[in-house]
């Protein structure tokens, strides 16, 4: 059997209602263990509204969201719990979603929602509204509340409309990118660093030594080294025989 945690009411006249609150136990001997607490109060019915902002500023043409919130704060049950959208200035209303029944319609071309059940003690509700934004400033969103046992309750919100275009999450280009160019081998040299790279002598016998042409030692002139060597052909000739 699933105990309630909310609504658990009876009234017993015009000016009485009795509470129950129910809880459980389990020990060795028993159970599963059902408690029952019944108290008397005054028959009071009153409730709490809210609007919670979800997204309190946006760039123009983007969307912006509430969660308008009730809750039973009585001690009866509330019938007929009305959600009034009476003015969005500056706003488009797009779209609402919510986890409990509520019949939705439009009155005046302005949302309205009513719940198609109780709203029981302590209990809470929540309707999620979502609207487009068509011009730049700080615009007022106002929800009137109400129910057939109570008087209506109103609260309001503010949306700051801006001009501020909104960072692209998938833009992922560095800042400062590197002027490395990957694969070029030259790139990762350090620019004081010996010109030569020796490589492990444990590990192989190759000899690893690399030497850059700017450390080669100067040969002098070419072509007073070709000069000398035509000059000795003769001389070489003249030996063989």
């Amino acid at each position: 059997m699933r105990i309630p945690d909310y609504g658990a009411t009876e009234i017993i006249n015009d000016t009485t209602v009795r509470i129950y609150e129910f809880g459980c136990t389990i020990n060795p001997e028993y159970q599963n263990l059902m408690l029952i607490r019944t108290k008397l109060e005054s028959i009071t019915s009153d409730f709490d509204v809210f609007k919670e902002t979800v997204t309190s500023s946006v760039p123009i043409g983007n969307k912006t969201s509430f969660n308008i919130i009730v809750k039973n704060n009585g001690t009866i049950s509330l019938n007929n719990v009305t959600v009034y959208e009476t003015e969005y200035e500056g706003l488009k209303f797009n779209s609402w979603k919510s986890n409990y029944s509520w019949t939705y319609k439009l009155v005046d071309d302005k949302p309205v929602w009513t719940l198609n059940r109780p709203l029981y003690v302590n209990e809470t509700v929540t309707i999620n509204v979502v609207f487009d934004t068509t011009e730049l400033g700080n615009f007022t969103n106002v929800v009137i509340v109400g129910s057939n046992e109570t008087g209506n309750k109103t609260t309001n919100n503010t949306t700051n409309v801006n001009n501020d275009t909104p960072k692209n999450p998938n833009n992922n280009t560095p800042e400062n990118p590197s002027n490395d160019t990957p694969g070029n081998p030259n790139n990762n040299i350090p620019k004081n660093s010996n010109s030569n790279i020796q490589g492990n002598p444990k590990n192989s016998s190759v000899n690893n030594t690399v030497v850059y042409g700017k450390e080669l030692p100067k040969t002098g002139n070419p072509l007073v080294l070709l000069l000398f060597s035509l000059a000795c052909i003769p001389l070489y000739t003249r030996r063989r025989k």
